[in-house]
């Protein structure tokens, strides 16, 4: 399966059709079989604006849009993770990070799970040889130093729920495998020589492209956009053709 993933600015009811059909060319025209936005302004009609944030609604809040096999626009459900073990230190049993024991504190914009088609109550396909499917999930994590904070705690919690005898108080009907793709706000380097990851040993795959998907004003370029799973054999890539007018990121194409 084949998903692309890009953050697309600011794109809504009001931006322009060229504009439009540009970002969204450079996603079909990879042949992907669904791609996922973030950075849709609520009144984004195409795809429709999925508002996972824990705060009231406004107009100016960033969301999440989906559309499968080229036209079929995707519900994405908003989940709030838990606090798990491994988002506390072994010793002192104190969490890694200061902040809290809830997530709502740490990300305004919530982490969304991509519905198939066929449901809440189904997966996607799994990878080839793996029953049981896969649970897709997409992230925009906070522009601020709560970025790690706040996707260590999604690694800690999709690496404990996700075990193959998940622990009690895991949400229920979950597949075997799980795919996260998002702006992370942060290098995959810097959540690999994190100390919750150096630490606790965290073992989800970082699967990520090795160039850079955004384009600084004020600083350098960086790798901010990419994926975690559980799934070997992931594979990343990006555009060559350099960023597309109308957003200061790369487009990445996750692949299984």
């Amino acid at each position: 399966m084949k998903i692309g993933f890009f953050n697309v600015q600011r794109m809504g009811s009001n931006t322009d059709s060229k504009r439009r059909n540009r970002l969204t060319n450079k996603l079909n025209n990879r042949g992907v079989d669904m791609f996922i936005m973030c950075e849709l302004l609520p009144r984004c009609g195409f795809p429709p604006a999925r508002n996972c944030n824990y705060r009231l609604c406004t107009s100016r809040q960033l969301c999440y849009g989906a559309v499968y096999d080229g036209d079929t626009t995707l519900n994405i459900q908003r989940v709030l993770p838990l606090r798990t073990q491994p988002y506390r230190h072994p010793v002192t049993h104190k969490n890694f990070y200061p902040g809290g024991s809830d997530f709502r504190k740490l990300a305004n914009r919530g982490l969304g799970r991509v519905i198939p088609p066929a449901g809440p109550l189904a997966h996607w396909p799994g990878p080839a040889g793996g029953a049981g499917g896969v649970d897709i999930y997409c992230f925009h994590a906070p522009a601020s130093k709560n970025a790690e904070r706040a996707v260590a705690f999604l690694a800690c919690w999709l690496e404990t729920v996700y075990q193959p005898v998940p622990p009690p108080g895991a949400p229920a009907g979950l597949a075997p495998y799980y795919l996260l793709v998002g702006d992370m706000n942060l290098e995959p380097e810097e959540l690999e020589q994190s100390k919750i990851y150096t630490v606790n040993n965290l073992t989800n795959q970082i699967a990520n492209c090795g160039m850079n998907t955004h384009r600084s004003l004020r600083g350098r370029d960086r790798e901010l956009d990419w994926a975690l799973t559980n799934m070997d054999d992931v594979e990343v890539t990006t555009t060559w053709g350099g960023y597309a007018r109308g957003s200061d990121h790369l487009p990445i194409f996750v692949e299984y």
